[in-house]
């Protein structure tokens, strides 16, 4: 019986973690009849000398599984068309790693016989000692990351020590189950070639300047790139990458801080956030006169607290005094800020509660009411100047946004034991 195998395209594949040369391959996808009802599953030919899967993530014959980890296909032109298959000795393991470390591929009928002699309370510390070896030791793991990352950036990535530690890392990484372990030797001598240095493109902005006063402590330079080494070319991707993204960075933040491109900042009212408190003040000339006098009242107390928080926040751009220091508060540690926005925002909805008023005793009225005359009020005060504030939003933002969302339409609202389980869906 025959099919028709139909050529697609050209794409790579490959997997994490992806260490040696040989871990992306270039295939061409091809569409079989009898695989059409597959989704979300790759299949891949066994044909050859070799199967397409030992090449991935440092897999080899000898040693290596493929388990259903997740796989990576890339199909875009311009990455497939310039890239080339590397040669397939990468794909060997190299022999000096096995030298690297001991075997202790203990069999459970062995274990029986080594700890009968034993107490439950050792016994139980033996089989511990097992189980939990790969927690006991993944600080190993994390290092020979790491060092292969320098090898990797200052000699190329296909030198011999990069391909050495890329096998060491995948040796170390499934340890606790092949029952691996690298000799203390074997491990200080890669410690001592590859020190602590610091790769900028692994440094995040959030953590640089923290990272950055840790790394002088302890004297860590930048890692350089080699200039004589064979298995250099050319400039590192990441540096390439890292240069093009700090480039578009700094375009974007000058569009954004170019005034003609939003025109000026205006201060625009938005009725709907409005809306509330207008409906309040109409609805309170209305009616009973004792019943007017009441929920004017309460009004008046919903804005005598909100002008009142108004210009303490409007004192808070003022310098601020911080570890000695006269500070702005935008130059303040985040965790600073975050306090007196807390703060600001705990007294803003502490008061006025049920207890104190006589007509709005509902506490989501009450919050809605208060939160609509903070934003209408910022409207006011910035009307001759045109501008804005972040007040209202620093105070009262979540019930701003629940007022737009009930206004705009249909609406969900959730706790916050399901808000904090939301993520983005990856595919």
């Amino acid at each position: 019986m025959s099919f028709w195998w139909i050529g697609l395209t050209l794409l790579q594949m490959t997997r994490n973690p992806c260490k040696v040369p040989t871990d992306v391959r270039k295939v061409r996808a091809v569409e079989h009849p009898l695989l059409r009802s597959y989704t979300d599953v790759i299949v891949c030919s066994v044909q050859g000398h070799r199967r397409l899967l030992d090449f991935l993530a440092g897999v080899t014959k000898k040693s290596g599984d493929y388990d259903g980890d997740t796989a990576i296909v890339i199909w875009t032109p311009e990455i497939v068309e310039h890239f080339k298959n590397a040669d397939e000795k990468y794909a060997n393991e190299p022999p000096d790693v096995d030298e690297c470390f001991t075997s202790n591929n203990e069999k459970v009928g062995d274990f029986q016989i080594r700890t009968a002699g034993m107490t439950p309370l050792e016994k139980t510390f033996e089989v511990q000692s097992y189980l939990l070896r790969a927690l006991r030791d993944s600080f190993e793991v994390g290092h020979y990351s790491t060092m292969h990352d320098r090898a990797v950036y200052q000699l190329g990535y296909s030198h011999p020590e990069s391909i050495s530690l890329a096998y060491k890392f995948c040796k170390v990484l499934d340890g606790a189950k092949n029952g691996l372990k690298i000799r203390k030797d074997a491990y200080d001598k890669d410690r001592n070639a590859y020190p602590a240095s610091r790769l900028s493109w692994k440094e995040t902005a959030k953590s640089t300047e923290e990272e950055g006063r840790s790394a002088a402590c302890r004297n860590e330079a930048f890692a350089r790139r080699s200039t004589d080494s064979p298995h250099v070319k050319g400039k590192f991707i990441m540096d390439i990458l890292q240069s093009a993204a700090k480039k578009e960075r700094d375009r974007i933040l000058a569009r954004i801080e170019d005034p003609s491109l939003f025109g000026r900042r205006n201060n625009v009212s938005d009725p709907h956030l409005t809306e509330p408190w207008k409906t309040a003040v109409e609805a309170s000339g209305k009616g009973d006169p004792r019943v007017v006098k009441a929920m004017k009242n309460d009004l008046q107390k919903i804005q005598h607290h909100v002008e009142e928080l108004y210009q303490e926040h409007k004192d808070r751009r003022m310098p601020i005094q911080h570890e000695g220091k006269s500070r702005s508060f935008t130059s303040l540690p985040i965790e600073v800020r975050q306090d007196i926005l807390r703060a600001f925002s705990k007294r803003f909805a502490s008061y006025p509660t049920s207890a104190d008023m006589e007509v709005h005793t509902d506490p989501a009225l009450i919050a809605r009411l208060r939160a609509s005359y903070a934003f209408t009020y910022d409207l006011q005060q910035k009307a001759s100047s045109n501008s804005w504030s972040r007040f209202s939003w620093d105070l009262a933002m979540r019930d701003l946004c629940l007022i737009k969302a009930n206004a705009l339409g249909p609406s969900k609202t959730v706790t916050t034991g399901f808000y904090e389980r939301f993520k983005m869906a990856r595919r």
